[in-house]
């Protein structure tokens, strides 16, 4: 079975990579689905798509692409019955919610049952918003950036002199 684990991934992380690796233990195809726009990624979807695919060459199963639109759109179009979800905290949970009830609406709408799993952070403490903050503050991300792409997120990132 295909699964997609979708995301805005600004910055991709050690916390999303720990997600997708896990995902790929249990499904035959995992598209990390790249959000084009949801309103609060800094980077652009070429630069995002790069650092994921970068980050995950080593996972055979999984495919790396980029999209716009619905998340159970891209599921039905690219034959996923399931969208997988990674969980850090009870404010996730509550967020996680609203998003579970919305996917399952839409596909029903598409006579298409969707079903969401749901994988608990090993790394509960890394977010893409805390490693930009760092990288603003000048301070080390080693801890949450795979290194096939520190050097990339850094520069991506770092503030521009003025």
């Amino acid at each position: 079975m295909n699964a997609v684990y979708p995301g805005s991934f600004d910055p991709f992380t050690l916390g999303h990579q720990d997600i997708v690796r896990r995902a790929a233990a249990l499904f035959g195809r995992v598209f990390v689905a790249v959000a084009e726009d949801t309103g609060k990624q800094t980077a652009d979807l070429t630069a995002r798509v790069e650092l994921a695919r970068l980050s995950l060459a080593h996972i055979p199963n999984v495919t790396v692409m980029g999209y716009d639109g619905l998340t159970t759109d891209f599921a039905i179009d690219n034959k996923c019955g399931v969208i997988v979800r990674g969980l850090r905290d009870n404010s996730d949970i509550l967020y996680e919610k609203t998003l579970y009830h919305g996917y399952k609406k839409l596909a029903a709408q598409k006579n298409t049952d969707i079903e969401i799993v749901y994988l608990i952070s090993h790394l509960p403490h890394v977010s893409s918003t805390a490693v930009r903050r760092l990288i603003k503050e000048c301070k080390d991300v080693k801890e949450y950036i795979s290194e096939t792409i520190l050097e990339k997120v850094i520069n991506l990132y770092k503030p521009t002199i003025k």
